[in-house]
């Protein structure tokens, strides 16, 4: 199963190893069948440059665990300014999310919280005290339960480092540098988190999720993933896609430009280029069952055409 799961999160980002380690054993202890005893599932915090992957991965655990990313629970704590206004929302969209169990459904919530240091110190207490007994009061009576809930803290402390200084002159070819450059860039991370939270915190969290810097060699096997995506989608409307290379190269270059933002350069490119003019393609005219749809470089970007 661990491996089944590996596998799973590796087609989302395959290029952050180990963060796809931690969600694996994330995913297993969610399929267990058995809740965190006094404490939540799991509590995981992720730490990492902008872009890296961190929210896709949590997404792909929703999807692997829910069904869907849209029924994570989002919390966003800097716009709650008293614990106990925390409290009653996560009590009530626990309880919306409980109605929508299906009979026999697991009843297992993944809560995410960015950015967890925004929180008030009454609100990181609660965080805390949620951690520690997998329960919490909202009034007498009335005890909010979060054993069999996962919690994602997303940090953006680190999240504008880039590391761009550590990385100069170093190429996919030198993997010791680049796993030297690697360890240097998290210890500086990791010292930035631990100077940001409160020890009692750190000391609940089951995975310390580090995303590392993404580099312009991995940019194409992102952009295969993207784009195996989009045809899979077209693949369920009987139409099929065809990327020329020199097309691919273009989009390489784009999200090449924008690296500093890791994979977001990428994927606004894809969306902009090939995403939005096939729906507007497909919404222009009908296309018969089978016809191909090319993707050709140009002087302005990228057209599609479809052959006679």
């Amino acid at each position: 199963m661990y491996q089944a799961y590996l596998s799973y999160f590796a087609e989302e980002i395959s290029v952050q190893s180990e963060a796809i380690q931690a969600f694996a054993r994330v995913a297993m202890r969610a399929s267990d069948g058995h809740e965190g005893g006094s404490h939540p599932l799991s509590v995981v915090l992720v730490a990492g440059p902008l872009g890296s992957g961190k929210r896709t991965l949590m997404e792909a655990l929703a999807r692997l665990l829910l069904g869907s990313d849209r029924r994570v629970i989002k919390i966003n704590p800097s716009l709650f300014p008293q614990a106990g206004h925390l409290l009653t929302y996560l009590a009530s969209a626990c309880q919306a999310f409980d109605a929508t169990l299906l009979p026999g459904e697991n009843p297992l919530r993944l809560i995410f919280v960015n950015p967890i240091e925004k929180s008030q110190p009454a609100v990181m207490e609660l965080f805390i005290d949620i951690f520690t007994n997998g329960e919490a009061m909202l009034v007498p009576g009335w005890t909010v339960d979060f054993r069999r809930t996962i919690f994602v803290l997303e940090t953006d402390v680190g999240e504008l480092e880039t590391g761009e200084e550590l990385f100069l002159g170093f190429k996919a070819s030198d993997p010791e540098a680049v796993a030297k450059e690697d360890a240097r860039f998290r210890k500086t991370i990791e010292e930035r988190v631990y100077a940001s939270f409160p020890p009692r915190l750190l000391s609940l969290v089951d995975e310390f999720v580090f995303f590392r810097k993404i580099r312009e060699w991995d940019l194409r096997s992102i952009l295969e993933k993207l784009l195996r995506t989009l045809r899979q989608r077209l693949t369920s409307l009987g139409l099929h896609l065809h990327v020329e290379d020199a097309a691919s190269n273009f989009l390489l270059s784009a999200g090449n430009r924008s690296l500093r933002f890791g994979t977001k350069g990428l994927r606004q490119a894809v969306d902009r280029h090939l995403e939005t003019p096939l729906r507007d393609l497909l919404a222009s005219r009908p296309l018969p069952t089978g016809a191909v749809i090319y993707a050709r470089r140009t002087l302005n970007g990228i057209a599609l055409f479809v052959p006679l």
